[in-house]
């Protein structure tokens, strides 16, 4: 299993803050993000004993980033390496369909292609890596990435997500039937 930190729960104040970041226009707010997401990247990295891990963003499509007038994603991987948080790893890579409007099922089956030299680079040294999201909905997309990057001989930590679309209880096997 991957293992995925979230700084919380998507609704309330913490949703509003990721889509006023994403969609409002309010790209000043990915800074901060990054900084509270650091201590995920860091907990990640240090159950696995590595020092600095490489921060791969999951992949924004095209039009999303032309609508935003950045890629949200990588802004934010840049922001945590800025912060010392790890060392981001920038890969030509592509979601093969689109999430928005599809609903559980569909968003189950996505699939993610990595390519190019760099990847090619970090699969052949067996780079530690962690992967950086918004939000996590299903986990179709991270399931996607890391599929990807194990397929390209890359070592996957985790993903560091800034909300999740459900938290699990902490003590779920407790829970009475």
């Amino acid at each position: 299993m991957l293992p995925v930190l979230a700084l919380g729960e998507y609704g309330g104040p913490l949703q509003r803050l990721v889509l006023a970041w994403k969609n409002g226009g309010m790209l000043h707010l990915g800074a901060p993000l990054a900084l509270a997401l650091g201590p995920a990247v860091a907990a990640l990295a240090e159950d696995a004993e590595v020092s600095e891990p490489a921060l791969v963003p999951v992949p924004s499509r095209l039009g999303a980033r032309l609508r935003r007038g950045e890629d949200h994603t990588v802004e934010l991987v840049r922001g945590l390496g800025r912060a010392g948080s790890g060392t981001p790893l920038l890969l030509r890579s592509a979601p093969t369909t689109a999430q928005e409007g599809q609903g559980a099922r569909q968003r189950r089956t996505r699939e993610i292609r990595v390519t190019g030299r760099r990847a090619h680079r970090a699969g052949q040294s067996g780079t530690s890596v962690v992967i950086v999201d918004d939000v996590v909905t299903t986990g179709s997309t991270l399931r996607g990435m890391h599929e990807a990057l194990t397929e390209a001989g890359m070592d996957v930590l985790g993903a560091a997500v800034i909300a999740s679309a459900r938290i699990p209880p902490a003590h779920s096997a407790q829970l009475p039937a």
